[in-house]
């Protein structure tokens, strides 16, 4: 049913209240619309509760959420990451119908290019923990790259009426730095899938089929996308292994050197491009590119969408890109050898645990919520973090969350929001005292009402 449909539609009519519905499933968090094309990363990447997943580019938090949910309350944890602080808070408020499936829920506010790295901790590839192994990157990392939304244009016309060749050339090095970042940041065994909604090569098989080439065989595309994409949306079709490329003027080039001999076009259109955005000439990797995944709007009656699924199959090479072009300054951070760091300077985000006192008061109160969710986590009282001494917001946070939220883990990351809040202070209320002025924050009621629903039926049975 399209969407127009739904706003306009008559009161008291059938589609009247299917959007009643929606809206009153939206209001109260158990209900979450997302475009079918955009589940398939997520769906694509075999999350496990014990795996660690980065999201660079996470606003505004539809792949999030799917992402906290398909962990299922397990000890993995998802870092949401966005360029825009505005559009963190937003992803923040997005992610709050969460519920206590939020505590393994991070949002951090750093450029994708220039993710820094995770902290350190035992682990191995698949997620699984191992003596004596060091976790370097994430698990699984979703690489939801900014694109020119071309494919877009069946539910908005307008992007098509402002298409012009230029848009994907000004993508294409931006989205080729994040594509290079997520593979450093990737532990080895794990999976990235490079997605964008946009149907151009330039932005799609390009960046991927230049990745392949910079990281010389340690990053190889998974065959078994399309049986996914296909049985979730249908309408796909193979990665392009070659493709055209024009210039403002709609005439083909073969390669970079014939454009740049060309006196027709201006020295600013050339600046443009690139040796990568041209077919790859090593067979090896086009024949790779098939295994990319396109999703045709016609065919599956949905929105225009490309996916690429990559296993890290060894370390990077020591210096696997040259120098960018007009990103001179940001290389050292976007690509770097296997044992680099890239430390944030700004520390001042940090979620320390609330003082023993206050979190033995407070443990009668969390600790039948927390337990609702699951199984306990070893207590409740060291789960409980706030961001100032006064403690004027108590969230909880699993073991996961922790690591990238206290302690050395905003050294590195620019941390915005970690955890559910379940306890607010509340000054100068006297049914508050009992536990040092700290009340139940409106999540916090709703979820101890559950367990109440819960426990109820529990005992009925």
């Amino acid at each position: 049913m399209d969407k127009h449909e739904l706003r306009d539609a008559a009161a008291g009519s059938d589609e009247a209240a299917v959007r009643e519905w929606l809206i009153r499933g939206t209001d109260s968090g158990s209900l979450v619309r997302q475009e079918l094309a955009s589940m398939l990363p997520a769906a694509t990447l075999q999350l496990h509760p014990s795996h660690h997943v980065l999201d660079m580019c996470a606003a505004p938090g539809s792949k999030t959420t799917q992402l906290v949910e398909s962990l299922d309350g397990g000890e993995g944890v998802v870092v949401a990451n966005d360029f825009s602080a505005l559009r963190c808070y937003t992803l923040v408020k997005r992610t709050s119908s969460l519920g206590l499936r939020a505590a393994s829920l991070v949002v951090t506010n750093h450029a994708a290019q220039k993710m820094p790295r995770p902290p350190p901790t035992a682990c191995s590839g698949d997620g699984i923990r191992e003596e004596g192994r060091d976790r370097k990157g994430y698990d699984r990392i979703v690489c939801d790259v900014p694109c020119t939304g071309d494919g877009t244009t069946r539910k908005h016309p307008e992007v098509f009426h402002r298409w012009e060749p230029a848009l994907a050339l000004r993508h294409h090095p931006l989205q080729l730095q994040i594509a290079m970042r997520g593979c450093a940041l990737l532990e080895v065994g794990g999976l990235m899938c490079y997605s964008t909604c946009s149907l151009n090569p330039i932005e799609n098989e390009a960046v991927v089929a230049e990745l392949l080439r910079r990281c010389a065989g340690a990053v190889e595309l998974v065959p078994g996308a399309n049986a996914i994409a296909t049985e979730l949306a249908g309408g796909c079709a193979p990665g392009m292994p070659e493709w055209p490329l024009l210039d403002f003027r709609l005439v083909r080039h073969s390669e970079l050197t014939a454009l740049r001999r060309s006196a027709d076009i201006p020295s600013s259109e050339k600046r443009l491009y690139m040796k990568s955005m041209w077919p790859p000439r090593d067979p090896l990797i086009s024949s790779q590119l098939r295994r990319c995944v396109r999703l045709i709007p016609h065919r599956s009656d949905s929105g225009g969408f490309f996916i690429a699924l990559l296993r890290k199959v060894r370390e990077l090479p020591p210096h696997p890109a040259p120098v960018w072009p007009r990103a001179t300054g940001a290389v050292d951070a976007v690509v770097e050898n296997h044992g680099g760091d890239a430390i944030s300077a700004r520390s001042n985000h940090l979620y320390a645990p609330v003082a023993p006192a206050i979190a033995k008061r407070l443990d009668g109160i969390v600790g039948p919520i927390c337990k609702h969710g699951g199984k306990a986590d070893g207590g409740v009282a060291h789960r409980l973090f706030a961001r100032t001494l006064r403690a004027s917001q108590v969230v909880y946070m699993t073991a996961g969350c922790e690591r990238y939220a206290a302690g050395a883990g905003p050294n590195r990351l620019h941390v915005v929001h970690a955890g559910v809040p379940v306890l607010r202070r509340h000054r100068g209320r006297a049914e508050c005292d009992a536990v040092g002025r700290f009340g139940l924050t409106a999540m916090g009621r709703r979820l101890l009402a559950q367990r109440n629903v819960r426990k109820t039926h529990e005992n009925e049975q």
